[in-house]
């Protein structure tokens, strides 16, 4: 791991995040297979390459302040430079 896309296209983007996923089996149930991406959010790089590419896509055309994905929305925030009350 420890890797980041080199120029933030889609297709790196995809391929960071899947390179940081890990498979857990039979989780919560046997016949699922769980996706965690845990190790994505371990490796700080990679992660700030996917919150730069998710900002960099969506800045300007959603609000993500009023999104429901609170645990994206804060890393987004820092990399736009939204203030810090609004």
């Amino acid at each position: 791991m420890g890797t980041t896309a080199s120029d933030g296209s889609p297709t790196e983007i995809a391929e960071l995040v899947r390179s940081h996923l890990r498979d857990i089996p039979d989780f919560p149930k046997p016949g699922v297979l769980f996706k965690d991406f845990t190790p994505l959010i371990a490796d700080g790089p990679a992660m700030k390459e996917l919150v730069r590419s998710i900002a960099e896509r969506y800045v300007g055309r959603v609000d993500v302040r009023e999104s429901q994905h609170t645990r994206v929305r804060p890393a987004v925030a820092v990399i736009v430079d939204w203030p810090r009350s609004t």
